[in-house]
């Protein structure tokens, strides 16, 4: 009895044994259902966003609260930019100066002189002072990240276009019809036109239509010199009138006192024309714009809230603004406005100048004037 419980034994241990192997195996073959799990990875953080360089501005801009902004554009079509601007960035807040061109120049070479800027945005005017002095900052960043055209920053993206006001001649309609209208410049040295013509003295829409060597091939459509003050000297035969002011150019031909202006202000004008003056704009291959340019000086006192205030007026919303109060300055004319839709049924090219001109400009004026017949000085 003894042997047979030992082989029980024996056989009830290999049994056991097998037991073990078998569920060895099966852990093995991963098909144990309490085997430990492969560990899940944790979850990665997500990148904080970088902020952009506008936002990066407006930070460092509300530290500053502000700006000064000196300009020639009165308080009245001034207030609809800052309130949008403002509205725009909470905090910081657009302080007004207004006077003229000359008067914003002497101010700022004078406290540029004294090593104390106290505007953040202003005008330079007709002076390249403000870049052979080194006066600008640099807007190269701002230019980039917006995409400006690249026909309206000047001197290495230190000065913009804030607005420009197109030149062109007008006739009216009422005492010139449709067939007698000119299409063209050249049409304005018609004989029949002999002592209907009437030019703004300053001849400044002629001078911003000069093409300039320093320009290069960037602004097709401009005219030589020479081709200038020889046009000029041709339309001279047809008894000009000459008057200064564009408000008084503009009244003599709405009145119908002259039939044309050789050229004016289309700010003049549009406000004529919407006021129901019989009036309309001489289709010519190309219309020349008086510009108006702003800079942010070096040192100004609130340089990050000068340079989110530049990028405001250069910016889409900026420009759209502008044509709001002074729908002439739409020089793209992208905007749904009678005035845009008016001069692009023209089909002429819009140009602006570059500030090359500032250095020309009181030579042009002399050649210009003497061409056409008006005593300088």
């Amino acid at each position: 009895m003894r042997g047979k419980a030992v082989y029980t034994g024996a056989r009830a241990a290999l049994v056991a044994l097998a037991a073990l192997m078998a569920v060895a195996s099966l852990a093995a073959c991963g098909s144990d259902p309490t085997a430990t799990p492969t560990p899940t990875p944790a979850p990665q953080a997500t990148p904080t966003p970088v902020p952009g360089l506008l936002e990066q501005l407006y930070a460092a801009a509300q530290q500053e609260g502000g700006i000064v902004w000196a300009t020639t554009d009165t308080e009245e079509r001034t207030t609809a930019i800052i309130g949008a601007f403002e509205a725009k960035y909470p905090g910081v807040a657009v302080s007004l100066i207004t006077a003229n061109s000359a008067e914003l120049r002497e101010r700022l070479f004078l406290e540029a002189q004294a090593g104390k800027i106290t505007v953040d945005v202003t005008d330079p005017g007709r002076d390249n002072r403000v870049i052979e002095e080194d006066l600008a900052e640099d807007l190269t960043d701002i230019v980039e990240e917006l995409g400006v055209d690249p026909n309206l920053v000047y001197s290495d993206n230190r000065i913009w276009l804030k607005v420009g006001v197109p030149h062109a001649p007008i006739c009216n309609t009422d005492r010139l019809s449709a067939s007698e209208f000119p299409q063209s410049y050249e049409d304005l040295l018609d004989p029949s036109l002999e002592g209907e013509i009437v030019v703004e003295n300053r001849l400044k829409g002629f001078i911003y239509l000069t093409n300039l060597p320093e320009y290069g091939d960037s602004r097709p459509g401009l005219w030589e010199e020479d081709r200038v003050a020889e046009y000029l000297a041709a339309v001279k035969a047809n008894d000009l009138k000459a008057q200064r002011g564009n408000g008084v150019v503009g009244d003599l031909v709405a009145s119908g006192e002259v039939s044309c202006a050789l050229e004016i202000n289309l700010s003049s004008f549009e406000t004529l024309r919407s006021d129901g003056a019989p009036l309309d704009i001489v289709p010519v291959e190309t219309i020349s714009v008086e510009p108006v340019h702003h800079f942010v000086p070096k040192n100004s006192p609130n340089p990050n809230a000068a340079k989110l205030f530049a990028a405001f007026l250069m910016g889409p919303e900026g420009r759209a603004l502008w044509t709001k109060v002074r729908p002439t300055s739409d020089l793209a004319l992208v905007e749904d406005t009678p005035y845009a839709n008016l001069v692009k049924s023209k089909g002429s090219k819009i140009v602006p100048p570059g500030t090359e001109l500032n250095d020309h400009f009181g030579r042009l004026t002399d050649k210009y004037l003497e061409a056409i017949g008006i005593p300088t000085g």
